[in-house]
């Protein structure tokens, strides 16, 4: 008993299903034909013993291995053997997920984790007329499931949203949403946008300009308390974006820069 606590979820030998029918004593099962057919390969050192009506059978490796009386190939899943409609229901679950990464459902639930979106708060309708023109002649266009027309997005006062994955431009509509990405900070100003949109092209002076209000949004407790953290801390913005410029962006941006400062002054 003292050993089975012990045992550690990684340590417990390789398990396959264990699957019996009495149509399995033949070799030209129907069973036999469909694993061939679905890319399973035989990998076992014996063949197929027609007084045996079960078979082994790897999913994650499509591999199987006919049954050998008196012989227990490989420990069963479950401890205990399942039927042809049993597997056949268990494998039409994982087969959907085929050709997905592990946590992922569906191809939208993947594509769009894998998609890095901004929302940028604009200042006035100029700027963000000037923010979308710069984009678009990057190669940006308008969301294909928006509604909104171009006009609307840039007449809108929401944020917009630049989907930089697949180069396009979109807007919020929902005040519900626009709350919870305020809440979680993921809300930028333009300045910081033009950063990471520029990244190592962005000068000093765009960097440092993001970086204080960063500062000031979140961490300044008044603006004499800014002045001098910049003023002190000055050597220490020209280092990180020096690193920002030399393409280690993930770990100098505006807002960790901000957060250093905030933590050292």
């Amino acid at each position: 008993m003292a050993d089975e606590k012990k045992k550690m979820i990684n340590s417990v030998p390789a398990e396959a299903f264990l699957v019996r029918d009495k149509s399995l004593k033949d070799i030209d099962a129907p069973f036999y034909k469909w694993l061939s057919k679905n890319g399973f390969r035989h990998a076992w050192h014996k063949g197929h013993y027609d007084n045996c009506s079960w078979v082994f059978v790897n999913i994650t490796h499509k591999l199987f291995a006919y049954g050998m009386p008196g012989i227990g190939i490989v420990k069963p899943i479950g401890n205990h053997a399942i039927t042809l409609e049993e597997f056949y229901l268990i494998y039409g679950i994982y087969a959907k997920y085929e050709g997905l990464e592990l946590m992922f459902f569906s191809k939208e639930e993947q594509k769009e984790s894998h998609t890095i979106r901004h929302y940028v708060h604009t200042p006035d309708m100029e700027a963000r007329r000037i923010l979308v023109e710069t984009l678009e002649k990057d190669g940006y266009v308008i969301e294909s499931d928006v509604i909104a027309e171009r006009e609307e997005i840039i007449g809108s006062e929401f944020p917009l949203m630049v989907n930089k994955t697949d180069k396009a431009l979109g807007t919020l509509h929902d005040p519900a949403v626009l709350a919870e990405l305020e809440k979680s900070g993921r809300i930028m100003d333009l300045e910081e946008f033009y950063v990471y949109y520029k990244g190592p092209e962005c000068s000093y002076d765009e960097y440092f300009t993001a970086v204080k209000k960063k500062y000031m949004k979140y961490y300044a407790r008044s603006a004499e308390d800014a002045e001098r953290v910049f003023v002190e801390g000055k050597e220490d913005l020209i280092k990180s974006y020096e690193e920002y410029i030399a393409g280690h962006p993930y770990s100098n941006d505006p807002g960790d820069a901000a957060w250093l400062l905030f933590m050292e002054y």
